[in-house]
């Protein structure tokens, strides 16, 4: 009997990356007084209700609404540049995306790309232009408010908002993937800390 309890712990242990997924509590990182959260919006309905008519999934951007905490003494910078989302190919193979422009997600979501027209993914380039006006406009609003611009985290204080990256409605790849934020350092003093990744499924599933 007990060796089947601890069976059943060790399995647990092993998928509690995925139960912690389920019960809707998003992935992270924690480490020198650092948590990194990481929450993909791959449900139309949850993006429609969060950015509107126009929103990500509609046009296969992955919304990603990251939080950052840092509970140092001293402020933390993250290289928000550098931040990747990387997808397990199999066999060795990894790849890495960059989030997209504010420009670049305002363009995809004004315009419902068809099938025929989007690019082999991923292949890098940016999204075909389309005519300024007040549509764009408002839409920039909009995503300049949900933004994840905030790179300096004072003590105490928190970071919050969204990256977006195309994989063009290939969600699945969630399953293999994580959110790499490879570059981060004490503001004061310049020491870095541990690189961060927050696996949305589990690490070589």
């Amino acid at each position: 009997m007990a060796a089947k309890a601890h069976f059943a712990i060790c399995l647990l242990s092993l998928l509690g990356f995925s139960l912690t997924q389920r019960s809707g509590t998003p992935a992270h990182d924690s480490h020198q007084g650092v948590t990194v959260t990481a929450d993909p919006y791959t449900d139309a309905q949850r993006s429609r209700e969060r950015f509107g008519k126009k929103h990500p999934q509609q046009v296969g951007l992955l919304a990603i609404e990251v939080t950052i905490r840092n509970d140092n003494p001293q402020p933390v910078r993250v290289a928000l540049d550098q931040v990747r989302l990387v997808l397990d190919r199999g066999k060795g193979s990894r790849q890495r995306l960059a989030p997209l422009s504010l420009e670049e997600t305002v363009l995809a979501l004004l315009q419902k790309r068809p099938e025929t027209q989007r690019r082999p993914f991923p292949v890098p380039g940016r999204i075909p232009t389309t005519p300024r006006g007040n549509d764009w406009e408002e839409m920039e609003r909009r995503l300049q408010s949900l933004w994840l611009e905030m790179d300096i985290i004072p003590p105490g204080a928190t970071a919050r908002g969204f990256l977006f990256f195309d994989l063009q409605g290939r969600f699945a790849l969630l399953e293999r993937a994580s959110l790499y934020f490879p570059e981060l350092y004490f503001l004061r003093d310049g020491r870095p800390l541990l690189f961060f990744e927050v696996y949305f499924g589990r690490p070589g599933a």
